[in-house]
């Protein structure tokens, strides 16, 4: 009901999203809003992550919010398409959005509108959460980051977190995930899209 009354009264609203909590720290608010840091392909919190003292008790502009809570307006969505299949799972909601956004309308956050969400339950294994995220990262900035931000993105994606990344899972011992961040890299690079079968 919240969610509606907001993106009704908001003629150039197309898609609002609600709070959400933690399920089991039923006050603590998860990363309702995000925005993107282009140069790194990092998403950072902008709304949420703390405990909610009425500090977050009025309707906000995002860049992006959590696609476990949104609602669409029908009309507006009519004109700027649907989902990115390329995407499959993971950062498909924040394509959507920034396509909503760069069709000159806005994304909310409803704060009267409340959820509580118990994590993970959409991630069956690790695997396929480091190679969707690693390959449509790249695939966001592709389509949405300007030429020198991909240009600084590429250099801190090869020179830093490649790296890093790598070195956390073998040390410890993650070698298949190791594995499969490697394959969404190179996939995200040749452009390989879509669903991925895992063996």
């Amino acid at each position: 009901k919240e969610m509606v009354n907001t993106i009704q009264s908001n003629k150039q609203a197309a898609a609002v999203g609600s709070k959400y909590y933690d399920f089991e720290k039923r006050n603590l608010l998860m990363s309702v809003a995000r925005k993107m840091i282009w140069r790194t392909g990092r998403l950072i919190c902008t709304f949420g992550e703390a405990e909610d003292r009425g500090q977050f008790d009025y309707i906000k502009e995002a860049e992006y919010v959590w696609a476990g809570s949104v609602m669409y307006d029908v009309d507006k969505i009519k004109k700027v398409g649907f989902y990115d299949d390329d995407f499959f799972v993971y950062y498909e909601a924040l394509d959507y959005q920034l396509r909503i956004k760069n069709a000159g309308y806005k994304v909310l956050i409803a704060p009267k509108a409340k959820v509580w969400h118990k994590g993970g339950r959409s991630q069956p294994t690790r695997i396929i959460f480091d190679y969707y995220t690693t390959r449509n990262r790249i695939l966001i900035m592709k389509k949405h980051a300007k030429f020198i931000d991909k240009f600084f993105f590429y250099l801190y994606m090869f020179f830093f977190a490649t790296p890093s990344n790598l070195l956390k899972r073998i040390i410890k011992l993650r070698f298949k995930s190791a594995k499969w961040f490697l394959i969404g890299l190179f996939d995200g690079i040749i452009g390989n899209y879509g669903r991925k079968e895992f063996s």
